[in-house]
């Protein structure tokens, strides 16, 4: 939606799905971890048998995060860099481990748009195909985002009260920063 309002936005999920891509350094060093049966038949990531591995047991979750989140941070940063060089004013992080990446460190605003537990846990299954209980495991690995200077949303799923807390920001951050989107 802040794409649609002129803003550059850079999603993690996307720079996630880069950094494991087949052939990558961060993908060996998933196998060495977890093992050759984490990848398909053509050699890519297989998401389920990797998640399967990690989202189980917390020990594994934070080696899963360890090895993979320098390589994500690393395209993060070099995506901001680009955006930037094309002549963006500012840039907007699409981060769901936001405590666990570190990166809130260096936002000079964070807006966390959050949903209840159990319409998280029904997105989960539906997006990726998971079981209730999968889903709540995946979600027990997420830190809730707490700091008194964010801006929280609560995204119920009704697209109109979505698009007006879009074009509320929007207006507020033009205002904060004087920006010309």
């Amino acid at each position: 939606m802040l794409a649609e309002r002129g803003f550059s936005v850079v999603s993690s999920d996307r720079m996630a799905r880069l950094a494991v891509e087949k052939g990558s350094e961060c993908l060996r060093q998933l196998v060495d971890a977890f093992g050759q049966d984490i990848l398909t038949q053509d050699g890519a990531l297989n998401r389920t048998a990797l998640a399967a591995k990690a989202f189980g047991n917390p020990e594994k979750t934070l080696l899963l995060n360890r090895i993979t989140h320098p390589h994500i941070m690393k395209l993060i940063r070099a995506e901001i860099a680009a955006c930037y060089e094309q002549g963006a004013s500012v840039v907007v992080l699409e981060v769901p481990l936001l405590k666990e990446s570190g990166i809130a460190d260096e936002c000079d605003a964070v807006v966390v748009v959050n949903a209840d537990a159990e319409i998280r846990k029904q997105r989960i299954i539906q997006r990726d195909g998971l079981s209730a209980e999968k889903a709540e495991l995946r979600m027990n690995t997420q830190t809730p985002y707490e700091d008194e200077k964010a801006i929280f949303f609560e995204n119920s799923g009704d697209p109109r009260k979505m698009k007006q807390f879009a074009d509320e920001l929007t207006k507020s951050l033009q205002k904060k920063w004087n920006l010309q989107l």
